[in-house]
């Protein structure tokens, strides 16, 4: 039985720190299972030569909460070599929220990240409340990349205290809740959880988001934080097929472009990027110079916590 993808002739750096080699790699379920010199067939060839074979990006710090339920391909992060993100940091993120504050959520958004509320509201099939329910959202959702997600200590605090999370301390009862809607969060695939203390987080009206009004004792949740994520990051026989071909010498941004491509027409700077040949997400091409090709292989990641089968 042949290969899905082959890689030929590309210079690994596999993303270990050894020195870098001249191989080839072979893809077949998603996953890396030959690496050097290949004579299986493959349903797919990509010539490498001259070319960086290396894991795809992970991407730490994202606020691509509300842009997933839009944008499939994950731009701007997909057109760097990206094939893995994290979202929900700083303490924002979209769930828990009940019903009565999607807009705040949405205007609290645009605030610290200028993403137009409009383009939110009108984007996102907005049927979640609790973050279990958001990461089931999120799983369903066509996706070119792979995401991971934080609960975010800003949304929490608003879904269990209202308006008092701006202007009060947490109660024990407060903290009571907290606690179970993060424990609640960790089991259904949370990464962790964010926060933030940051004086430009503010909300709509100015003043401090609800992160910046807890008490530090409140930030001593049980937190996950490390992603764990053992079978991505490494160009491996066994790993997940993550990876970007790029040629070394002339990778490098292009210039922002002013785009109008969000929901409802809003506009937005776009950057894409000089010099990747190809991103291979889950084993299957995603971009090739620049341009999806219209594969959506990218998962929901969910963290070490995770009690969903």
């Amino acid at each position: 039985m042949g290969l899905d993808l082959l890689i030929r002739n590309g210079t690994i750096v596999d993303g270990s720190a050894a020195a870098r080699y001249r191989g080839d790699v072979g893809i077949e379920g998603g996953r890396i299972v030959e690496i050097g010199r290949i004579r299986s067939v493959a349903e797919r060839t990509i010539d490498a030569d001259g070319l960086i074979v290396a894991p795809g990006f992970i991407d730490g710090h994202t606020h691509m909460d509300a842009q997933v339920a839009w944008d499939p391909i994950g731009s701007c992060s997909c057109w760097h070599g990206v094939t893995t993100v994290i979202m929900g940091n700083c303490g924002f993120a979209l769930a828990p929220c009940k019903p009565d504050a999607r807009e705040w959520f949405a205007r609290c958004l645009t605030a610290v990240e200028d993403i137009p509320t409009e383009a939110m509201l009108a984007g996102i099939d907005w049927t979640w409340e609790t973050y279990p329910e958001y990461l089931a959202t999120v799983d369903r959702l066509p996706k070119a990349i792979n995401y991971g997600a934080y609960i975010g200590h800003s949304a929490l605090r608003m879904y269990v205290m209202g308006a008092r999370a701006l202007t009060e301390k947490a109660t024990e009862d407060d903290l009571g809740r907290m606690a179970a809607a993060v424990q609640e969060a960790i089991r259904a695939g949370a990464m962790g959880f964010s926060s933030s203390r940051a004086t430009t987080h503010v909300t709509p009206d100015g003043t401090p988001v609800a992160s910046r009004i807890a008490d530090w004792s409140e930030l001593t949740f049980d937190n996950a934080s490390a992603w764990e994520l053992h079978d991505r990051g490494l160009v491996r026989t066994g790993y997940k097929a993550d990876l970007v071909l790029f040629d070394e010498a002339r990778v490098k941004p292009a210039m922002p472009t002013v785009e109008t491509d969000l929901p409802g027409g809003a506009r937005r700077l776009a950057q894409k990027a000089e010099g990747i040949a190809a991103t291979v997400v889950n084993g299957e091409v995603t971009l090739e110079d620049g341009k999806a090709t219209g594969r959506v292989p990218g998962r929901l990641l969910r963290g070490p916590g995770s009690r969903v089968a």
